[in-house]
């Protein structure tokens, strides 16, 4: 975990969030949040620890813990506690006992924390309205739990200037990240070259997790949307398409960019990039509040129907008539956003109506089989009534491109 420098401004973050919730509670409720359990690879050994995003977003605490409260009574006063599982000897040994009390105050303002035991649940009987974001878990004990997500993905879309802080802290790493592998390139003989370059940045530049998996998909690899093998050899005269981002503080993160393995576009594939930049430039400058991905996804239809007739891929007839999917899916067979926060893939949907301080992403790309070449740009987009460029910073321009390959 890397803790930010200004800690007070994320527990006040962290305080901000828990009031928001509290205000769509109705009395007399509470509401519980159970840690993300610990995913074991084999009987001794644990896969990487992450916690659960809706804790992160109401605590801070990215630690295991056992479960997080929020009560408010029938007057409207309100109590926040957490839960920690019990330790035993043998886990004091083999794991320790996790985060502190006092860790627990320091990242997320909370005093109260409690040793588990099957009592806290049966004092949810006390309660009208019992709130659980996986209702399923507490079903031996409280069967009228309804579940939370509905208003947790309300809350978590738009975002707080702290949140929007820590996504272009995540962006800036995994910018800088970038441009030195563009330097290193010619180095790397395997996809696994680059993806161990870049997962070594993240852990040298403070032990960082990548928010996903990444794709570093050299030729026709990146004609699998989401490949993630990244174990075969780059060729020379290929292109190699990168999509990868750092995880700050629990948020995402989310680049995509495609470079010539050589340093240098040929006249074709120059032709197909520069197709993309501009679609992607002018959805950008669409992605305002009050439009959906839905009609982003339209309007970018429409811009890679023309982009690849010019590209000699569609021919104007075959736009003629009516077609329940539009022609361009044959080479732009995914759609141009998502929402970016806790999770790269985040709360919202194609029909969300767009806010201010939203983070989506722009992601157009040309996907061309019978050539094995595969070109996607992407960029993270903060919502405004002038979209604002995140990675704006982040070389995307064939000049640039080339120039730090070949500095």
């Amino acid at each position: 975990m890397i803790t930010d420098k200004n800690q007070s401004n994320l527990k006040i973050l962290f305080e901000t969030n828990r009031k928001k919730l509290f205000d769509k509670l109705t009395n007399n409720s509470v509401a519980i949040f159970f840690s993300e359990p610990t995913k074991y690879r084999n009987a001794g050994h644990e896969y990487p620890y992450r916690q659960s995003s809706n804790i992160i977003y109401l605590t801070g605490i990215q630690e295991p813990i056992h479960s997080l409260w929020l009560t408010k009574d029938s007057s409207g006063k309100t109590t926040v506690f957490i839960l920690m599982p019990e330790c035993d000897e043998r886990t004091k040994i083999y794991q320790g006992c996790g985060i502190s009390k006092k860790e627990i105050e320091d990242i997320s303002g909370i005093q109260n924390v409690y040793t588990f035991n099957e009592d806290f649940l049966k004092t949810t009987k006390s309660f009208d309205v019992i709130y659980c974001d996986n209702p399923l878990s507490i079903n031996n004990y409280i069967s009228r739990a309804q579940d939370i997500q509905p208003i947790m993905s309300e809350l978590r879309l738009i975002k707080e200037p702290e949140e929007i802080n820590l996504i272009q802290n995540a962006i800036k790493i995994t910018g800088n990240v970038f441009h030195e592998l563009l330097k290193n390139v010619k180095t790397f003989k395997k996809e696994s070259d680059m993806e161990a370059f870049i997962t070594g940045s993240f852990i040298k530049k403070g032990n960082l997790q990548h928010a996903y998996l990444p794709i570093i998909a050299g030729g026709a690899n990146a004609l699998t949307l989401h490949y993630c093998k990244n174990n075969m050899p780059l060729s020379k005269n290929s292109l190699t398409l990168l999509d990868f981002g750092c995880e700050y503080n629990g948020y995402a993160s989310d680049l995509s960019r495609t470079i010539p393995n050589n340093g240098k576009f040929n006249k074709r594939t120059k032709h197909i990039y520069n197709k993309v930049l501009e679609i992607l430039n002018n959805i950008s400058k669409q992605m305002l509040p009050g439009t959906s991905i839905k009609e982003l996804n339209r309007y970018t239809n429409e811009l890679m129907e023309k982009a690849l007739i010019e590209l000699n891929l569609l021919k104007p007839s075959d736009l003629k008539g009516n077609h329940s999917i539009s022609p361009c899916k044959k080479y732009f067979p995914h759609g141009v956003s998502h929402f970016i926060g806790l999770d790269v893939h985040d709360c919202g949907n194609v029909d969300t109506i767009l806010q201010h301080n939203m983070v989506l992403s722009c992601e157009p790309g040309i996907y061309i089989p019978e050539e094995n070449i595969g070109i996607r740009l992407e960029n993270d987009i903060l919502i405004d009534s002038k979209p604002i460029n995140l990675m704006k910073n982040i070389a995307i321009d064939i000049d640039e491109i080339e120039e730090r390959m070949n500095q």
